[in-house]
């Protein structure tokens, strides 16, 4: 049996430096104070924290690769990979339809959002609408990859994340355009559909083209080495605030109930009819401050469990991605797997739980689960 990458390893490496490391290597630098938000760093980061704050961190990146390498240690096998041979039915086409017209309903109805940058506050049920279709049609895209392959159904789920991808750039979104864009290079480089050279090619061109947008959500009509500079590190520092903010206002609890944690599964329901849905959900009992937003995975995890709690956790974390990768080896299985990649290496490290909990949980799993049943008839063989 071939060996079984693990790409979760690598994409949680890659976010760990990025959002938790360089933020520190920034603000130790003092190159970088006079620049738009990076000086709120300062209000809260002290040269003794340096210790204590790697301390942590470290801790907890060592804590995920035990957890995801310790199914392997266990001598976990590789499952057989299942193929399921699907026969695309009529049903698909017709339960996909709806959902797409839907969408471009709530798209001409909000027209006059879209490509403002930061001038417009975005109505969150227009965002929460576009944004969760976007992923759900990409699991959809990639089990069709595996398993069905349609090309017509191909060809629409295509066009359909295209145009997604597009509105959600015009909204000032790049997170939602970043996910399926991992998800399918995955996909792409595990069956060897695309060289490394073309590879990284392409995605030298998409991080050029991601920091571009970033400048033009702040408004700003100049593209500039500088610029595309301070975008890239602006983003893992800006988040970092959160994390430094919480190290610096509160002493550090060992184990905490996550209440919050418990309530982000009420963000399942749907925002078209649940539009104040984040008003039952419990915040965080510890104080921190994100200017812009994001919330540190730091932040998350300790304001969650505490410090025991968010080794346990992250541990967890990596055993199930691990789990998921040796032996949930369906087609259903490997498009999950794919769709997990996507959010790992940057909106797992910058976004609250209850988005990330519903993408994991919801709109990578019990969504196109109940889409497939229903859209399907299915013929499953055993490869090897």
């Amino acid at each position: 049996m071939k060996h079984v990458v693990h790409y979760h390893n690598w994409l949680f490496l890659f976010g760990f430096i990025y959002y938790l490391i360089i933020p520190l290597v920034v603000v130790c630098s003092n190159k970088w104070e006079d620049y738009p938000g990076i000086d709120n760093i300062y209000l809260y980061f002290k040269n003794r924290y340096i210790y204590g704050y790697l301390t942590m961190v470290i801790l907890l990146g060592l804590f995920f690769l035990l957890g995801s390498y310790t199914p392997r240690l266990c001598k976990l096998k590789t499952q057989m990979v299942y193929c399921e041979k699907i026969v695309p039915s009529k049903h698909f086409v017709l339960l996909v339809s709806p959902l797409l017209l839907y969408c471009q309903y709530v798209i001409f109805q909000n027209r006059s959002y879209l490509f403002q940058g930061y001038l417009v506050e975005l109505e969150s049920p227009f965002v929460g609408t576009i944004a969760t279709t976007s992923l759900f049609v990409l699991f959809i895209y990639l089990y069709n990859k595996i398993g069905i392959y349609s090309k017509t159904v191909d060809k629409l789920l295509v066009f359909f994340i295209i145009e997604m991808s597009i509105v959600l750039l015009g909204l000032g979104t790049r997170m939602y355009v970043i996910i399926p864009i991992i998800s399918i290079f995955i996909y792409l480089i595990e069956n060897k559909k695309i060289s490394l050279k073309r590879l990284f090619t392409i995605s030298g061109f998409v991080i050029l083209f991601i920091l571009a947008v970033g400048i033009w959500r702040m408004g700003d009509k100049d593209i500039s080495i500088d610029a595309l500079l301070y975008i890239g590190i602006a983003e893992p520092s800006l988040t970092w605030i959160s994390a430094i903010s919480l190290y610096d206002l509160n002493e550090i609890p060992l184990l905490l109930f996550p209440k919050q944690f418990l309530s982000s599964y009420i963000n399942f329901l749907p925002s078209t009819l649940f539009p104040n849905k984040s008003e039952l959900i419990a915040s965080l009992p510890l104080k921190y401050d994100n200017p812009l937003g994001a919330t540190s995975l730091y932040t998350s995890l300790i304001a969650n469990f505490g410090l025991f709690g968010s080794f346990l956790a992250i541990f967890l974390f990596g055993f199930l991605l691990t789990f998921i990768r040796l032996r949930w080896r369906t087609n259903y299985g490997r498009a999950y797997y794919y769709c997990i990649c996507g959010i790992i290496p940057f909106q797992l490290f910058r976004d609250s739980v209850e988005i990330i909990n519903k993408e994991l949980f919801f709109t990578f799993l019990i969504l196109p689960c109940l889409f497939i049943l229903f859209s399907n008839k299915r013929k499953i063989r055993f490869v090897k």
